[in-house]
């Protein structure tokens, strides 16, 4: 897993200091590639159990769009919301459902799959659903970016 940071790694060794900086949430932002041991070049590591460490990487942004500063904030937003709501995510939604599982990509093109992480997410039917109220919260923060 040469050139990239391993989340499984990052998550463990972060996890204590989650306590100590009393959150009870840390999501971590980072330029550098990110991987896990079955994926390279992930967006969003997000599979720590106990939801107390998720890690977002700008690299796959930064690499493959050609002005990244302008689809940054929603890329943040996108990835941020993905780390949060805690749903199990799906295979078969809509592509623009911040739920949708990052593997589901028909192509390994990283300008493709960058583009997907900029788009303008929404919540799917099926989604919003389970989340009831904090549906609202979730559209809002889509919605400002």
């Amino acid at each position: 897993m040469s050139g990239y940071i391993d989340g499984t790694e990052v998550a463990s060794k972060l996890k204590d200091h989650v306590a100590s900086l009393g959150v009870n949430r840390l999501i971590c932002i980072t330029v550098f590639a990110l991987a896990d041991d079955e994926r390279q070049g992930l967006a969003l590591w997000n599979e720590d159990q106990s939801q107390r460490v998720s890690i977002v990487s700008g690299e796959l942004i930064f690499a493959h769009i050609d002005d990244p500063r302008t689809s940054l904030n929603r890329f943040l937003a996108n990835m941020l919301v993905s780390a949060l709501w805690g749903l199990e995510e799906h295979k078969n939604g809509p592509p623009d459902c911040p739920n949708d599982c990052p593997d589901s990509f028909n192509t390994s093109d990283p300008k493709v799959r960058a583009a997907a992480r900029i788009t303008r997410y929404k919540l799917c039917p099926a989604c919003a659903a389970k989340l009831g109220k904090q549906a609202d919260s979730i559209d809002r923060i889509l919605a400002a970016w």
